[in-house]
């Protein structure tokens, strides 16, 4: 069973928080891969003895990118990159140095950053420019035989000598990979209850950390969630969920609708009030506004998440207490009526536009937690 951690809690309280357990990171990777995108052309210049320079270019396609999670790597990620390409050296008449395409093999480590900027834009890449490179080897050239040691020996001199400038050279060009976002995505942060500035990432054994700042005065705290296994777990703030339910409910009809609501998590429920928006505020004047109590189930059945009803009633201001109770008491009588909304437990994330690569998911668990609720998503694509 999850439980909630304090790992990873800096620096206050967290809109959300994500639990990214390592083999999840690379069943995105694959998918988004898919068959392999081309990466940018590098052209290196050598300086060859009693021949001058020589200009080579080489173009390759990232065939695959897997990650390890250490906390050894001090917030960084240790990846491997496989890529393959065709090798020429320019000039009047260009040629090929080699017979086949090169199969090469980058490791390196690099720096994930998630940040709410301050003109409303969202960022969550890896720092592809800034990385540390380990290591490049060439794992085989295509049409070659292990037992063709010349040609091997071709091979490893070229890696040795351009491989590192290869490998950075790429990196340069492709800059940040990942996901940025505009302002209206930051905007939506904002209304949420999301605080602009870095997100707190920690990088443990298996899994990585990411908690996303709340505003000063958000109600509740998204804990992180221990035992994700190969998933990832993301808990939201209770205080999320009210500006979600204006969000959407206008969203549904069109127009701003002049309602407050409240919301909880308890013991296996949420919970909450929804009153319309107070005409006048003045500390004299009496809040004489009724609330609409409800309390919800979440749960998963089949294929679809559900929240089921146990109770909705009227609480009316000015009135004998006995009057309010017995509104409970009737209230109570929904969980006996089929009250309940479903929307579906597997969804399709987009990962790479370019390629039309995309990842399925599904929600295998739901819970609520202390001043949240947290949501587990695993990945339908290998299965």
């Amino acid at each position: 069973m999850d439980e909630v951690s304090d790992r990873g809690d800096k620096g206050g309280k967290y809109a959300f928080s994500i639990t990214l357990a390592e083999e999840f990171l690379n069943e995105m990777s694959r998918s988004g891969i898919g068959d392999g995108f081309s990466a940018a052309e590098v052209v290196h210049t050598l300086e060859l003895p009693m021949m001058g320079p020589m200009e080579l270019k080489v173009g390759l396609t990232i065939t695959e990118v897997t990650f390890q999670m250490r906390e050894e790597d001090q917030g960084r990620l240790h990846a491997t990159v496989r890529a393959e390409g065709a090798v020429q050296v320019l000039g009047e008449v260009p040629m090929q140095p080699l017979p086949g395409a090169a199969h090469l093999r980058a490791e390196v480590l690099v720096a994930p950053h998630v940040e709410l900027r301050e003109d409303g834009s969202f960022a969550a890449v890896l720092d592809l420019v800034n990385c540390e490179m380990l290591s490049v080897t060439l794992e085989r050239i295509a049409g070659v035989e292990t037992t063709s040691i010349m040609q091997e020996q071709l091979g490893q001199l070229l890696i040795s000598t351009i491989g590192g400038d290869l490998f950075q050279g790429l990196a340069a060009a492709m800059g940040t990979v990942g996901l940025e976002l505009d302002s209206a995505v930051g905007s939506l942060l904002h209304m949420l209850g999301c605080s602009v500035g870095v997100a707190n990432l920690e990088v443990l054994d298996g899994h990585l950390l990411l908690g996303i700042h709340g505003v000063d005065d958000l109600d509740g705290h998204a804990r992180h969630v221990s035992g994700t296994g190969e998933a990832v777990s993301v808990t939201v703030a209770s205080g999320v969920f009210p500006p979600l339910f204006q969000l959407l409910a206008s969203g549904a009809l069109g127009v701003d609708l002049p309602f407050e609501a409240d919301f909880r998590s308890e013991h296996k429920q949420l919970s909450g009030r929804i009153r319309n928006t107070r005409l006048v505020e003045h500390p004299l004047i009496p809040d004489l506004r009724p609330g609409l109590h409800y309390s919800v189930v979440p749960r998963l059945r089949g294929e679809f998440l559900e929240l089921v009803a146990t109770e909705v009633w009227v609480e009316l201001p000015f009135v004998p207490a006995p009057i309010n109770r017995l509104s409970r008491l009737l209230g109570g009588a929904a969980s006996l009526a089929p009250l309940k909304v479903r929307v579906p437990s597997t969804m399709t994330i987009p990962l790479h536009p370019e390629l039309g690569t995309s990842m399925v998911v599904r929600i295998s668990r739901v819970a609520t937690v202390a001043e949240g609720i947290t949501l587990t998503l695993e990945s339908c694509t290998s299965a």
